[in-house]
C-alpha cells in the first residue's frame, strides 16, 4: 500500500491531541492558502447608537491556490474552503478545546461531502 501524503494548507501548525489530552504530533503549515474569491454588495444599514453600519452580502466564488488532486494525498483545508470545493481529498481539523474554550489542537479529522 502506496504511503498517504498531508500537506496543511491552513495558516498555522495543525498540532494532533492524543486521547488523554497530550500532543502526539505536529503537522506543519506548508505555506500554501488556499482562498475562495469574494463578492460583496452593501445591501443596507443598521444603526447602532445613532452609528449607521452598512450591511453587506457576501458571495464565494472560486478558489485559488488549492493544489490540484494527487493520488494518495490529503490536504487539511479550513472547513469553508472543504464545502466550496467538495474534494475527497481535503481534510478539516476536528477541534479540540481546554477548559477555557481554547483550541489546543485537534483529536481527528473529517471530510465534507
Amino acid at each position: 500500500m502506496k504511503e498517504k501524503i498531508v500537506i496543511n494548507c491552513t495558516p498555522h501548525d495543525i498540532t494532533i491531541v492524543g486521547k488523554d489530552g497530550s500532543i502526539v504530533a505536529t503537522i506543519m503549515k506548508s505555506g500554501i492558502i488556499p482562498r475562495l474569491h469574494e463578492v460583496i454588495h452593501e445591501v443596507g444599514n443598521i444603526n447602532i447608537d445613532g452609528v449607521e453600519v452598512p450591511i453587506k452580502n457576501k458571495e464565494f466564488g472560486g478558489c485559488e491556490n488549492l493544489p490540484e488532486k494527487r493520488e494518495s494525498t490529503f490536504l487539511i483545508v479550513s472547513g469553508l474552503i472543504a464545502q466550496a470545493v467538495r474534494r475527497d481529498d481535503l481534510l478539516v481539523p476536528n477541534t479540540v478545546r481546554d477548559g477555557k474554550g481554547q483550541i489546543i489542537g485537534c483529536d481527528s479529522f473529517a471530510q465534507i461531502r
